[in-house]
């Protein structure tokens, strides 16, 4: 199915919801074809965005937004403000936005560590840019130094951008792309992947494909830098995980451990792909170490709540029971017998007048009964 011409055709009908839908599943298999095929469906996409009400709304929102923060801003920031207000939908007309705005040159925006940075002109792009304005690097966390040398992987700057906020459709597109040999965009999918799921939870596997996808790409020293970004973050990513669980401390432990279980394995993996036999039994070693400390992790989660349980039960048994033993419950069987014949022997002597002779001590000998019985009772 030729996703531009009905692109085309929906644009000319001015169905522009219509015609955004198609370029949009038209991108997915532009990385394909030619370097020209690619500009042109750059250009293309970007002059019918000049044309789209949507893009000109999102425009419009995204510089009122820059310009009260009175300086260029970072656009995960910004992802992350609009789906905290708006929600996932609204970060996927973002991305559109601003990559054909920056086409366009409504928007300009610059890598800048793991983001772009945004500005409504180039001369606060370029002030922006200086070294003195740049942040240094957190500080290096334990074992950062296995990764080390590493450089961020960037993408042609004539790729085309991958704006879908579906997580799934992304690995799935991926994983095709890499099965085609394009490496581009897979990596493509890969990145946007990362950056929406930067703040939000994730399954960490999921997390570690870039950093193969990588390797397997020939960008070994980018495949060191994605790992180094999830060492870096690695509590940012249980605290998202754990929220709402029980147990929290005992659940971080665990999670945590998991996870460097897992980072240290794929690391593993990749530095015996890259025959670097030293650092790859150095992270085999930590992976095993993580392992060992993840199972008492899991022992410990078990037991709490193996504990947890027998105090509920222990907690919904009554306050307080009272354990009877045989005999007692055979002298209350035989004191309520007695009881009830006293009590039919009462009975018989108010109904009876011409027998009331003793009816005095009978009824004096009830009452004593009853008396008894109420406190067994």
């Amino acid at each position: 199915m030729d996703f531009v011409e009905l692109a085309r055709q929906a644009w000319a009908a001015k169905d522009y919801d219509a015609a955004r839908m198609y370029y949009q599943k038209a991108s997915y298999g532009i990385h394909g074809t030619e370097q020209a095929n690619k500009d042109a469906f750059a250009q293309e996409v970007a002059e019918f965005a000049g044309e789209d009400p949507l893009y000109q709304q999102g425009l419009s929102l995204i510089t009122q937004y820059i310009a009260q923060q009175g300086k260029p801003v970072l656009q995960s920031d910004m992802t992350a403000y609009v789906k905290q207000h708006w929600g996932d939908a609204q970060t996927e007309l973002l991305r559109y936005v601003l990559y054909y705005a920056a086409i366009r040159h409504e928007i300009y925006r610059q890598k800048q560590g793991r983001s772009y940075l945004l500005a409504l002109s180039e001369k606060d792009l370029s002030a922006a840019l200086l070294p003195e304005n740049i942040k240094p690097k957190a500080k290096k966390t334990r074992h950062l130094k296995l990764f080390e040398p590493n450089s961020a992987y960037q993408l042609p700057s004539d790729s085309t951008i991958i704006y879908s906020s579906d997580l799934a459709e992304l690995h799935r597109e991926a994983t095709r792309y890499k099965g085609e040999g394009n490496w581009t965009g897979a990596l493509a999918c890969l990145f946007t992947a990362k950056e929406l799921t930067h703040n939000q939870i994730e399954d960490f596997p999921r997390r570690l494909r870039l950093p193969l996808f990588l390797q397997q790409a020939g960008h070994f020293s980018a495949a060191k830098y994605e790992l180094a970004y999830l060492l870096e973050n690695i509590d940012r990513f249980v605290e998202l995980e754990i929220k709402g669980r029980r147990h929290i401390r005992l659940s971080k432990t665990f999670v945590k451990n998991h996870h460097l279980e897992r980072l240290f394995d794929k690391a593993r993996l990749i530095f015996q792909r890259e025959k670097q036999n030293d650092l790859a039994e150095a992270c085999r070693t930590l992976s095993q170490e993580y392992q060992q400390k993840r199972i008492a992790a899991s022992e410990a989660l078990l037991a709490a709540e193996q504990k947890k349980r027998e105090n509920r039960r222990e907690y919904s048994s009554p306050v307080s029971t009272v354990t009877l033993d045989v005999s007692q419950i055979q002298d209350r069987r035989e004191n309520t017998s007695q009881y009830n014949e006293s009590l039919q022997l009462a009975q018989h002597h108010v109904t009876n007048p011409q027998k009331n002779t003793g009816c005095l001590k009978v009824i004096i000998g009830v009452l004593v009964v009853i008396f008894i019985a109420g406190l067994l009772f």
